[in-house]
């Protein structure tokens, strides 16, 4: 098969060949006779047919190329509260269901982060030394 170079070096050769005969009609001056309106026809289908053969080449190769290179990843960005709120024991989750669900609906995209879910539970998790996050 031939590359995309060498159907355009086609193209510009049979172009060349009607540059060519135009100027020899217009050397002499004079019309195109009927066989060079045939040829003509002739080379301009060769060229219309290489010129697709070209385009249908480039789109393989742009098809191929984006294959090739992955997506980006797509994030989304999530707001969260100030991790310094402290929450009185009215705002404390009245049940386990209840702290699962504010969890659920956290971890799914875009969706709302519940700032009970950032309370201490009494486990030194504010003490650094005890391996606490803060």
């Amino acid at each position: 098969m031939k590359t995309i170079t060498q159907y355009r070096e086609d193209v510009k050769a049979l172009m060349q060949r009607v540059d060519d005969l135009h100027a020899k009609a217009t050397n002499e001056n004079r019309n195109l006779i009927a066989e060079e309106v045939e040829y003509l026809k002739e080379v301009n289908g060769e060229i219309a047919s290489l010129t697709d053969m070209i385009k249908t080449v480039e789109e393989s190769e742009k098809l191929r190329a984006s294959l090739k290179t992955p997506e980006a990843p797509q994030t989304v960005e999530m707001k969260r509260p100030a991790m310094s709120v402290q929450v009185k024991d009215k705002e404390k989750f009245r049940t386990i269901g209840e702290q699962m669900s504010a969890v659920m609906r956290a971890g799914m995209p875009g969706g709302h982060i519940d700032p009970r879910l950032y309370n201490a539970t009494g486990l030194n998790e504010t003490s650094p030394s005890d391996g606490g996050l803060r």
